[in-house]
């Protein structure tokens, strides 16, 4: 049995750690938003945004790991979508609130490398998740195998 026929039988773990990754970071990230907020709607509508993004991920994570190739598709729009949601992180955050906290860093240079590297997870594990599915569905293919 070659190495590549281990993916008939063994789960996608690789990418789903990736987007599991992808959801402890987007946690962090949203608790330093939220901390750093004032009280209106934005906060709840970033409470619900937050929400439904980990809600929506976990699902992707548990369909990569058994080898659903349109859930990668998905995931990679999940990291593009964190590198567009840096357009919103408020400039104001640091000077309004004051608050330097994480060896000097800003809350905005949190709140930015949190999306980048959330996003930098999602696109990496989607790759690999795609590849994965593509090497396994020619296996599928190549030895008549019924799934």
């Amino acid at each position: 049995m070659s190495r590549k026929e281990k993916y008939l039988y063994q789960e996608n773990r690789l990418g789903y750690s990736l987007v599991i990754l992808f959801i402890l970071i987007n946690a962090v990230n949203a608790i330093v938003e939220l901390n750093n907020m004032s009280i209106d709607k934005g906060l709840g509508i970033t409470v619900f945004v937050n929400i439904i993004i980990s809600l929506v991920t976990f699902l992707s994570a548990v369909k990569i790991k058994k080898y659903f190739i349109n859930w990668t598709y998905f995931t990679f729009l999940l990291g593009l979508l964190q590198f567009y949601r840096i357009k919103f992180v408020p400039i104001e955050t640091a000077e309004k609130v004051g608050k330097v906290i994480f060896f000097n860093f800003s809350v905005n240079k949190i709140l930015i490398t949190c999306l980048i590297t959330s996003g930098i997870l999602a696109i990496i594990g989607a790759l690999i998740s795609f590849r994965k599915c593509i090497i396994r569905k020619r296996i599928i293919k190549r030895n008549l195998i019924k799934v």
